[in-house]
């Protein structure tokens, strides 16, 4: 760590991975030449897997501006969010710039005036939609509201605006320029694209029908407006309506889902000298070149190992010739030594097996046998104050105990034989194996 001052400055550096929050230089402005009164910190990172590269913070300003370099994830883990700048003054906006290569919507821009308005600007969209403004207002009631907001919950739609661009390939009288969907008027006004060497365009207004929800006036025109061409044409405005409510609560429902990679890691009210400092702020590192090879170093020895342990459950000697020290391909001969040595072995590491499962079986019953003696002898000493419910549930003990008992005595029968055929299934290997050939001669 180094720290150099300027005038109205101050220059603090770190080592790469050395801070928590990938944090490299950390400029600091100032008001004064005494360096009291901060005007701007500026942070620089590296490394970070959100892909923050510098984070500005004015503090008398209630304003953040972060930029990112491209690739950012997405919060949600849906992909890419190719955010590029950020630019936040509390309680008050959120600007958001997206790098044009954002294809699943084609969103460049994103402005939230909490409260009261957001405004989007898009670029590539089949639709050819442009831009879109929303403003509304706080809903009183939870029924009557058309969306959540993500800053101010449930809110009530004034007024969209969208605006489209102009198609070269197709004539511009018949496209459409800008749609207003007035809520309070009950209106849709529609205005077309200028056609060439025209000074006018032509403008339509419909009324909005009921639906949403909504309870809305007198709607007397509709049976004329639902006549002929004008009723097609205002059938498709209303279909417009409701893409672009639909398209406008999934936009704010992917925001929410992204906001967690909006947020700064600071917390409000922490000083300059307190950023990473503290661990709880720590943003996830991508890997050094060190960690990878590390790893890569890691995975082939797993490899080996797994290697190894395949080779170890094809030869059922492996546990045996591990323990001996005698490492022989398969296809080698041992002495007439280590054949002794190895059948020997072999037979003693299966008597253990066989006598500790026995063993276990064995522990299992004399458990089982002290629980029934030790319950019986309660019900002795306590003679005829035995109540009816306790000789009931003795009785259902003693069933249960004895099944248990039944159970366990069938196991050790049955250990017992296969053991004996275990033991002839090895002694037959042990005589085929190729390289105990030694013993037959």
């Amino acid at each position: 760590e180094k720290t150099v001052f300027y005038k109205k400055c101050k220059l603090d550096t770190y080592a790469e991975y050395s801070q928590p929050d990938g944090l490299v230089a950390r400029i600091t402005y100032y008001e004064d030449y005494k360096r009291h009164l901060i005007k701007e910190i500026k942070s620089i990172y590296a490394h970070r897997v959100d892909k923050l590269v510098i984070k500005s913070r004015f503090p008398y300003e209630f304003k953040t501006v972060e930029e990112y370099a491209p690739g950012k994830k997405s919060a949600s883990e849906k992909g890419m969010s190719h955010l590029k700048t950020l630019i936040q003054i509390d309680g008050q906006i959120r600007k958001l710039y997206y790098y044009p290569h954002r294809n699943q919507d084609g969103l460049i821009y994103r402005e939230e005036r909490i409260g009261t308005k957001t405004i989007e600007k898009y670029q590539g969209r089949e639709d050819r939609l442009v831009h879109r403004a929303v403003t509304f207002k706080p809903a009183q009631k939870e029924e009557t509201a058309h969306y959540e907001d993500n800053h101010c919950s449930y809110v009530e739609i004034i007024k969209i605006i969208e605006k489209y661009s102009l198609d070269p390939n197709t004539p511009a009288e018949g496209q459409i320029s800008k749609m207003e969907f007035n809520f309070n008027d009950n209106q849709i006004h529609v205005s077309m694209h200028y056609k060439e060497g025209k000074i006018t365009a032509h403008k339509e207004t419909f009324t909005r029908t009921s639906h949403f929800g909504e309870k809305l006036g007198d709607m007397q025109e509709k049976d004329e407006e639902d006549k002929g061409a004008r009723g097609q044409r205002k059938e498709r405005a209303l279909q417009k309506e409701k893409d672009s409510l639909a398209q406008i609560r999934a936009q704010e429902q992917l925001a929410a889902a992204e906001l967690p990679g909006f947020k700064g890691e600071e917390k409000k009210g922490q000083t300059a000298e307190d950023i990473g400092t503290q661990t709880q702020l720590a943003t996830p590192m991508e890997k050094t070149i060190y960690d990878k090879a590390r790893e890569k170093l890691k995975i082939g020895a797993t490899k080996k190992k797994e290697d190894e342990a395949e080779k170890h459950e094809d030869d059922y000697l492996a546990p045996v010739l591990e323990k001996l020290s005698l490492t022989k391909d398969k296809d080698m001969e041992f002495t007439y030594q280590e054949a002794i040595q190895v059948k020997n072995e072999a037979f003693k590491l299966l008597r253990e097996r066989l006598l500790t499962r026995a063993d276990i079986i064995q522990k299992r019953l004399d458990k089982e046998t002290e629980k029934i003696e030790k319950k019986y002898q309660s019900l002795i000493n306590k003679g005829e104050r035995v109540s009816k419910k306790e000789e009931d549930d003795a009785d259902m003990f003693f069933n249960t105990a004895n099944f248990r008992m039944d159970i366990l005595t069938e196991r050790a029968s049955q250990h017992y034989k296969t053991s004996l055929k275990k033991f002839e299934e090895l002694d037959k290997k042990l005589s085929e194996d190729p390289r105990l050939i030694a013993l037959k001669r």
